[in-house]
């Protein structure tokens, strides 16, 4: 079976910046640096960076903690001719 993420949790929650005025009011979010998830099957907690578009705005916090919440993927299936036995 698969797993897939189902939540995530960030350190700090907000992401600070700084740099001039008019670039700091244009960003809207702050992305980190990509996460690989290839071959984990639970959660884990990772270190990563701040990564802005904007290079003349700055993260104050360079880096955050991530929490990932990992879970195997659910499905349903319906069957049918169930025998009942008693």
């Amino acid at each position: 079976m698969f797993s897939s993420p189902i939540n995530t949790r960030r350190t700090p929650a907000r992401a600070r910046v700084r740099g001039p005025e008019s670039h700091v009011l244009a960003v809207d979010k702050a992305h980190t640096e990509t996460i690989s998830l290839d071959g984990l099957r639970e959660t884990f907690v990772t270190q990563t960076a701040v990564d802005l578009a904007d290079r003349k705005v700055a993260p104050l916090d360079a880096v955050v903690t991530v929490r990932v919440e990992i879970a195997e993927e659910r499905t349903e299936k319906r069957l049918a001719d169930v025998s009942v036995v008693s």
